[in-house]
């Protein structure tokens, strides 16, 4: 039985370690203004709920964006000029901090200007250090991030193609990709339709993220072309002059989708030479707005290498991208089954099966009434825990986001940490927490001078007030955590659901099939070991409600590495308890 539940405990925390998110990915460009001039970019992409925070914050708020430097490359290579100048923000009122504070959703730049005194740099770090919350929770995180310096003069870069480029929306799902290339006198770059290996590179379109966030309507279609014999190839060929143009249709099939990324790899040539051939990178927004990125030229070695590493791989198409899926109320429902079975180990409700179930049977006046009378006694527990969350709903209905700035309130998180510790301790035998006896006794006068439908309803009523003691920790950290979660409310009631459910089927089955009572294996020890173990598990988590707190305040007391220092050494602390190296007061000598 110990090995089981610590087994148990392992799954709990692989789940916890792998639940890390990144709401906040970024990205760095480089911008060359002179020849010792540069504008340093960071872009950050935001997902949908979360919220970046300006660089310019009041005190006792959200952590501000920060860029930190080297102060030694500062002193010797580069100097800042001015600061970092932000995108269009947004400024309201947060319920997590309560007061106005100045943020971005969805995405954010960055531009800060630097000056070289070291003319040999050819790259610059920098970290970034923010803080990005949703309306449940906050993250603080850093990143490092490399600048590469481009050091060629402009006036050496010969560029006898410039690509831009457009959207045209047709419908709400369908819109048309326009490339337009803008070619120097005398320069030419080929059609698509040129497919022999001794003549030109044709000109080749490639779409990312295809089948899944959108397909291609048709082919890509291009403008009016020239064919005509070229002396550099000695042969006839198809081109553009002065400018093509490449459209594309698209159908999207995820409404989340933002931008397109597609990709054109080209050649452009005169009548007497070529240059390398080239890629440009274009991504659009479906708003209409364009954001190119930098070009890329691959040189003769490296294209036939290219060429010759082509390995013909098919039945991708068997394969689909991997989705990562929030909690859903069935995953809840799951976890207050499994807690409820959990509750059904401890001293408090495990002797009672045998006890409940003879009563029912053997009490009856056949055995289909105490069947019936079992069943009815199992459905008023289910019932007695899904009540139990509908003030939570009452709650949701005069704010749908009430929940929202409870789960992020410091002291919610702290007052969760001392009850959950509190409960805790109780589990490892310090002491018993217990509903006043009176009010089981009252439950059991009732449920036996009532009788009927009304008479084993108050018998469940009994059961759960004198289990409390076993459950009631239980149901605090469910309680806690679907505070503290998106879901709320309908979460609460599908974990009590499944938590119900699985205290009220043993009482059910085993009416049913009265012999498997024979099976079970008897009251003992190893009853006040599992509760134990749940005081570990009360703990662990207790200690996640005070990181939650110390994380909005910005306190810096738990850290990651020293909460998950903290846990390991929960851990073990458990294992020593399961071979038997430590003992708590209400164990077995």
């Amino acid at each position: 039985m110990k090995q089981l539940i610590a087994f148990v405990i392992v799954l709990f925390s692989i789940q916890t370690v792998f639940s890390q998110i990144e709401p906040v990915k970024w990205s760095a460009e480089v911008e060359q203004l002179s020849d010792t001039e540069y504008n340093l970019i960071y872009k950050a992409n935001i997902e949908d709920h979360w919220h970046l925070y300006s660089q310019a914050l009041p005190e006792g708020g959200a952590i501000p964006t920060e860029f930190i430097y080297n102060e030694k490359a500062l002193t010797n290579d580069f100097e800042l000029v001015g600061k970092a100048k932000e995108s269009e923000s947004i400024t309201k009122f947060d319920k997590v901090f309560q007061m106005d504070l100045t943020y971005f959703d969805n995405e954010a730049t960055f531009t800060q200007k630097i000056k070289l005194k070291n003319p040999n740099v050819s790259q610059i770090e920098a970290e970034i250090s923010f803080q990005a919350c949703d309306d449940a929770k906050c993250i603080f995180e850093s990143e490092i991030v490399t600048f590469q310096l481009k050091k060629e003069a402009k006036s050496q870069v010969f560029e006898p193609v410039k690509w831009s480029s457009d959207i045209n929306k047709i419908n709400d799902t369908e819109y048309e990709l326009i490339y337009t290339a803008d070619l120097d006198e005398k320069w030419h770059i080929y059609s698509q339709k040129n497919t022999s290996l001794d003549g030109p590179i044709a000109t080749e379109f490639s779409f990312k993220e295809i089948n899944n966030d959108y397909e291609l309507v048709g082919e890509v279609e291009e403008s009016k072309s020239v064919t005509k014999y070229e002396n550099a190839f000695k042969m006839d060929v198809t081109y553009f002059e002065d400018k093509a143009v490449f459209k594309q249709k698209i159908k999207v099939l995820n409404p989340a989708l933002k931008n397109i990324e597609a990709e054109v790899f080209f050649q452009a040539c005169d009548d007497e030479k070529c240059l390398a051939p080239t890629t440009f990178e274009f991504v659009n927004n479906l708003d209409g707005t364009e954001a190119l990125i930098e070009t890329t030229k691959i040189d003769a070695e490296s294209l036939q290498k290219s060429r010759a590493l082509n390995l013909n791989i098919t039945g991708w198409e068997n394969y689909k991208q991997e989705e990562v899926k929030e909690k859903t109320n069935f995953g809840i429902f799951i976890l207050g089954f499994i807690g409820g079975l959990i509750a059904l180990l401890t001293p408090c409700v495990f002797p009672m099966i045998p006890l409940t179930v003879s009563f029912f049977t053997k009490s009856a006046e056949n055995s289909q009434k105490g069947l019936a009378n079992a069943i009815l006694y199992g459905f008023f527990i289910l019932l007695i825990y899904v009540l139990l969350s509908l003030p939570f709903h009452f709650l949701d209905s005069l704010d749908p986001e009430i929940l929202n700035p409870i789960s992020t309130n410091v002291w919610l998180n702290i007052i969760f940490f001392l009850i959950l510790g509190f409960f805790a301790f109780s589990f490892f035998g310090f002491y018993e927490i217990t509903l006043p006896s009176s009010w089981g006794n009252k439950m059991d006068e009732k449920s036996s001078s009532i009788g009927g439908f009304i008479g084993v309803f108050f018998m469940a009523l009994t059961l759960a007030i004198v289990s409390f003691s076993c459950t009631g920790p239980i149901l605090g950290s469910l309680l806690a955590g679907s505070l503290t979660s998106d879901g709320g409310a309908m979460q609460l009631t599908a974990g009590m659901t499944g938590f119900g459910l699985a205290l009220a089927l043993p009482f059910t089955l085993f009416a049913m099939f009265p012999k498997w009572l024979n099976a079970l294996p008897k009251s003992g020890g190893w009853l006040n070991s599992v509760k134990v173990v749940l005081g570990f598990l009360e703990l662990a988590m207790a200690f996640k409600f005070l990181s939650n707190a110390d994380l909005v305040s910005h306190w810096g007391l738990l850290k990651r590495e020293i909460f998950l220092g903290i846990w390991i050494i929960l851990g073990i602390g458990l294992f020593l308890y399961l071979i038997g190296k430590i003992k708590f007061p209400h164990d077995s000598p």
